[in-house]
This record gives C-alpha cells, structure tokens and sequence, in this order.
C-alpha cells in the first residue's frame, strides 16, 4: 500500500503533466508534437508516457466516483395528477391560441408577472 507521502507526490505529478499535456494541445497548428517536446525539454516518448498515465488516472477517478441511484417513488397518472389540480386551481385563465393556464393559490407573484410577460409575447 502506498504512503499518503507517495500519494500525494503521484497526485501533484499527474497533475503537473495534465498541464503540459493542456499546453501541447493549445500549441500552434503548424507545430508537430516533437517539436513542442524539444522545445519543453521532453521526449515524444515521454509525453505519450505521461499522457497515457494521466488518461489512467482520469479512467480510475471516473470510476471511484460512479453516480449512485436513488429509487424514487412511483408518480400518479398525469390524469390523477389533472384531476388534482383542477380541485386546487382557484383560476383557469383560457388563451385565444388555444392555451389554458390553471392558477394554483399559492403561485407566486413574481411568477405570475412574468408567466402574463410571456404569454402576451406569444398571443
């Protein structure tokens, strides 16, 4: 197993080759790679090396910090969900465009003046 000291150490070195990579990509278009190297002090070999470690390392972050699922509850039928609303909405406003618009009590102000902006700007 690897001391923190080594890990750290690992840690700053990929991180001080992900840069250079990042200044080899950003190098001029009529400039080959092994003159970036020449002119950094590095061989080609040696920037592929570090590339490819620094790719590993990117592989193995990604897979360490997979995203977790969380099992969410079953929603009611949009219907259910329709019927509900309409016993809640104290105001259905009806456009000329075919729209309608049910207001429930506690929709906002704020909300309202900019929901009315919008549907002017699209009647």
């Amino acid at each position: 197993m690897k001391s923190q000291t080594s890990i750290i150490a690992t840690q700053c070195r990929l991180q001080q080759w992900a840069q250079q990579i990042r200044d080899c990509q950003n190098r001029p278009a009529d400039m080959q790679v092994g003159d970036w190297c020449e002119m950094n002090g590095i061989t080609k070999a040696n920037y592929y090396y570090r590339l490819r470690r620094v790719r590993e390392a990117c592989i193995a972050e990604l897979e360490t910090t997979a995203p977790t699922f969380v099992e969410l509850p079953i929603a009611e039928s949009p219907k259910a969900m329709a019927e509900q609303v309409n016993e809640q909405a104290c105001a259905i406003l009806k456009c000329k465009n075919g729209m309608s618009l049910e207001i429930l009590p506690n929709t906002p102000t704020d909300f309202l003046k900019v929901l009315f902006g919008v549907m002017r700007d699209v009647e």
